[in-house]
């Protein structure tokens, strides 16, 4: 059955092909759901990265620290977006950066990256919270 399955699964794929030249290759949707867990009250955030439009990384998580407003879990999940996003685009972080919440500020000035809101139900990351 294994085997079946492998051989099988051999003749699928994920396609990466450019379909609007003035799109960015590589895409990030980011979603928190505020204080969703009862136990700890702290957020979970999910992002979902994509070359070409086609999933490439994707992953939810619980925040370390309990944020405090929408606003503050929004923020940190964005942080931890940048940063894997840079990973991704395969920016070198030698030096280190202003302090940890200054960082995306510090991003969308020198477009690196370009934040922008993206209604739920075209936010691919919608599903994982």
């Amino acid at each position: 059955w294994v085997l079946r399955y492998w051989n099988d699964s051999l003749k699928g794929g994920l396609k990466y092909t450019r379909t609007d030249p003035g799109r960015d290759a590589l895409e990030d949707y980011v979603n928190v759901d505020y204080a969703g867990n009862i136990n700890t009250i702290k957020s979970l955030s999910g992002f979902v990265s994509t070359l070409f439009g086609t999933a490439i990384t994707w992953k939810a998580n619980q925040q370390s620290i309990v944020a405090l407003s929408t606003t503050q879990a929004e923020y940190i999940a964005l942080v931890e977006r940048v940063n894997e996003a840079i990973w991704l685009k395969g920016v070198s972080l030698t030096k280190h950066i202003d302090i940890h919440l200054h960082f995306v500020r510090d991003m969308i000035e020198t477009k690196e990256i370009v934040v922008e809101k993206v209604a739920s139900e075209e936010n691919s990351a919608d599903m994982c919270t």
